[in-house]
């Protein structure tokens, strides 16, 4: 605990505020099926689409550091630096979770999954080609996030290194970033017009395909744009883009529109992450609040990668092996809750947290394990 105590003064709250809530809103989502035994009605509350929520941040934070980083220049050991830094905070326990999730499903379901279905999310590709369905169903996302990183990379220091100029770099990136945003809207026009969608084919099909989805953390890359180059827009853009986003929100639960709609597979995948884009400005104005205010949503925030690996394999483990299932519904979702918490606060603190102080020491004592080379100028790379 006292790593997060130490943390709260210098942290940002209202990116924590907003983190915590999406991964409070994916783990409740994921578990209100326990509480619908007893609570039919839960199903229907209004909930954060917290991936969304996590795309939008990714672009928004890795992008504003890019584009800090574009008034000195962005170099290709830059760029490489920046992807070794993911890599290694993200791939360590991504992989942990995908032997752990291989390992359960062996001993609890009747039948096992495909080895190409496991080699794929060995190597990022599960939903990129095809629909993602029946095992580690949540690294779906990050498929979207690695190769959004990626990305980014070579659009930024590409883009960089074939400017004339920090204006035409301003202008060439606009262009890119919203040529982004559009691609993956044709592809879920093409998918849309296939038809036969419900609410499950709705989900694989275009929710969680990666070419439909790429553009949601381009939504906050375009906002970190906009802070960087027109800083008072975004400052003024506080509160009508809170409104926006309230309105769009709400336009959403009180008109729910089906799956194989126009509304649902085209106009509902733009406005989901766009209203959590427009949310940005008021939300970096909140940069502080009182420690008792801060330190929950903070210690949410922290272990939230943690929690996203951790809820979703132990309400299967739960399901599979019928752990109180002949306990009253609240009982079992409470311990489902104090579970996903407490597991996901030892994979952070004795996992997450170790395998990073490992790393740290290794690079302190010169191991390198993405050795820099030399290009034709000399540069590192």
């Amino acid at each position: 605990m006292g790593i997060i105590k130490g943390s709260v003064s210098k942290r940002h709250f209202g990116l924590d505020f907003i983190r915590a809530l999406a991964i409070l809103s994916v783990v409740f989502g994921h578990s209100r099926s326990i509480l619908s035994e007893a609570f039919p009605g839960v199903s229907a509350i209004p909930l954060l689409r917290g991936v969304d929520v996590f795309f939008v941040l990714s672009g928004f934070l890795i992008g504003t550091r890019f584009l800090n980083r574009s008034k000195e220049g962005l170099s290709r050991s830059f760029g490489l630096s920046f992807l070794r830094h993911a890599a290694l905070r993200i791939l360590p326990l991504y992989f942990l979770f995908l032997l752990i999730n291989i390992v359960t499903d062996f001993f609890l379901k009747d039948q096992m999954v495909s080895g190409y279905r496991i080699l794929s999310c060995f190597v990022f590709m599960q939903n990129v080609f095809t629909p993602h369905i029946g095992f580690f169903w949540e690294s779906w996302s990050l498929t979207i996030t690695v190769w959004f990183y990626i990305a980014l990379t070579v659009i930024m220091v590409s883009n960089y290194r074939l400017s004339k100029n920090l204006n035409v770099f301003k202008r060439q990136l606009l262009v890119l970033i919203l040529g982004f945003i559009m691609w993956p809207i044709v592809v879920r026009f093409y998918i849309h017009f296939q038809g036969g969608l419900d609410y499950f084919w709705w989900d694989v099909k275009i929710r969680k395909f990666m070419p439909a989805r790429f553009d949601s953390p381009f939504y906050g890359l375009l906002m970190a744009w906009l802070r960087f180059y027109y800083p008072k827009a975004f400052k003024k853009l506080a509160i009508p883009g809170l409104l926006a986003a309230v309105s769009i929100y709400l336009w959403y639960y009180l008109y729910t529109p089906a799956p194989g709609t126009f509304d649902k597979d085209i106009l509902y995948l733009i406005t989901s992450p766009l209203s959590y884009a427009l949310a940005l400005p008021i939300l970096m104005r909140i940069k502080k609040a009182p420690q008792f205010i801060a330190y929950p949503f903070t210690y949410i925030s922290i272990i939230s990668y943690a929690m996203y690996l951790v809820n979703l394999w132990f309400f299967i483990v739960m399901r599979k092996t019928m752990v109180l299932s002949q306990v009253h519904p609240i009982l079992q979702w409470l311990f489902y809750w104090i579970m996903v918490i407490a597991l996901s606060w030892i994979v952070y603190k004795y996992i997450e947290l170790s395998i990073r102080e490992q790393f740290d020491k290794w690079k302190r004592s010169g191991v390198r394990f993405f050795p820099k080379k030399k290009d034709a100028s000399g540069e590192a790379s």
